[in-house]
């Protein structure tokens, strides 16, 4: 079926697209009656004149404006008196609506490609470097490389337990065995003391009276460590390792040294193989001169509660953790579990860049990092407020509350925080992107984003 050429000329003249509507009125194939054809060619000239004066600069942008409206209204009463039986032939309408879909086909692509950069940009922004600052209760790690630097830390007491052995240098032992401070007389040692656990009896445990001092401690890669405080005191920890190897550590003791072993075997002490109950052992050495008490223990898990004499800190050296989190599980119901967070500060700060955010954790507020990298811890401490720990790490996702919501910031905002320069280049390229486009097809995309509020 033909279209009526009046319609479909005076339907382009409304979108401005005057030289199609004179391309058309000059084609051989429409039968444009030849007075109306004469005035379509003059116009045409005026239009190409027109093009050419904008080119070389030598016509004002009102004065083009006037003049292509002039056009355009000639055009319009061409086209409204043309006949009304006048019909585009089945060819011209054919590469009419072909071109109507290559210019449908380029808005869709545009929008789709504009679409998918708006959709990219207000995506959360992933890989985000984080200053962190934390008061905990509790935390667990996965150790993931690095060191624990301890300085010249001296314990007031700690508790061993899941010890295999414990190897002590000293120069001599005296017993208590009803624990009522009535001590033994002091038995001279030819060598080291060792105390070993009874086979089969899991979960016994050793205390040792300080000042005890850690002269070192090693956490193997892929272990699982959690911190956290002992209830009703004010600067103790208990730090739990679960590692399928055995753990070893060392102490070190100057002058004296008081022990209460629950149930041990024993070797080094003459008269004496095993003690089935707990008792004193009070173990001396020269008081200049520190003793070392060397332990190993069982696979599978190690505790070890210390009691500083006033706060604690570990400086990390390059230590790596994974899968930091901050939660505990009810006693009462095992499936549930409690925020460990008191409080403390996220930072979001790229290297060499100015603070981007800064999101504040309050107390008892879930939170949960994210990390596909590792975090590295730089210190933590331990005192009468909790569990401080300064760590840095590179994060995918910042959840807090109660509904884990996200705080991530958008690609858009770290972008345009971090880089504002790429950013703009990018949006520039983009809109600029539109002038290029075929006259209908900018002049349509312009109007929807007038429509949209983006363009004035």
């Amino acid at each position: 079926m033909s279209l009526p050429a009046r319609e479909y000329l005076q339907a382009l003249l409304r979108d401005d697209r005057l030289e199609e509507c004179l391309r058309i009125l000059l084609d051989p194939a429409v039968a444009v009656p030849e007075p109306d054809r004469r005035e379509a060619n003059l116009m045409a000239g005026r239009l190409s004149s027109l093009a050419q004066q904008l080119r070389a600069g030598t016509l004002e942008a009102a004065a083009a404006a006037t003049e292509r409206n002039r056009i355009r209204a000639g055009l319009d009463g061409l086209a409204g008196g043309l006949p009304p039986q006048l019909q585009l032939s089945p060819s011209l309408e054919r590469a009419e609506q072909r071109l109507r879909f290559r210019w449908a086909l380029w808005m869709g692509l545009y929008l789709l490609a504009a679409g998918s950069v708006l959709a990219f940009l207000f995506q959360p922004q992933p890989g985000l470097r984080v200053e962190g600052d934390l008061l905990l209760d509790r935390l667990s790690y996965v150790q993931a490389g690095g060191s624990y630097n301890f300085g010249e830390l001296d314990l007031a007491s700690l508790r061993l337990t899941d010890f295999r052995q414990l190897r002590i240098d000293a120069d001599s032992a005296a017993l208590d065995p009803e624990l009522d401070g009535t001590w033994e007389a002091a038995a001279p040692l030819d060598g080291p003391l060792l105390l070993e656990a009874v086979p089969g009896l899991p979960g016994l445990g050793i205390n040792a009276g300080g000042p005890v001092r850690i002269a070192s401690f090693t956490v193997p890669d892929a272990a699982l460590v959690t911190i956290e405080r002992i209830e009703h005191t004010q600067a103790a920890a208990r730090v739990t390792v679960e590692r399928m190897d055995s753990l070893q550590g060392e102490f070190s003791y100057l002058r004296r040294l008081d022990l209460q072993p629950e149930q041990v075997l024993v070797q080094g002490l003459p008269g004496h193989a095993e003690w089935a109950a707990p008792l004193g052992l009070r173990l001396s050495g020269p008081p200049d001169a520190r003793r070392t008490l060397a332990f190993s223990s069982s696979p599978g898990l190690l505790r070890l509660e210390i009691f500083p004499r006033d706060s604690f800190s570990i400086e990390g050296s390059s230590l790596l953790v994974a899968d930091l989190a901050f939660l505990r599980k009810h006693e009462e119901q095992a499936t549930q579990t409690a925020t460990t967070v008191l409080g403390g500060r996220l930072k979001i700060q790229e290297l060499d860049r100015a603070p981007m955010q800064e999101i504040e954790i309050k107390e008892s507020q879930r939170l949960t990092l994210s990390s596909r990298s590792q975090t590295e811890i730089r210190s933590l401490r331990l005192g009468p407020a909790g569990i401080r720990i300064d760590f840095s790490a590179t994060l995918d996702r910042i959840e807090t509350g109660e509904q884990y919501d996200l705080r991530n910031p958008s690609r858009a905002e770290w972008l345009w925080h971090n880089h504002r320069l790429l950013l703009t280049v990018l949006g520039t390229v983009l809109l600029g992107a539109i002038f290029f486009l075929p006259g209908p097809l900018k002049a349509g995309i312009l109007g929807l984003l007038k429509q949209m509020g983006l363009l004035r």
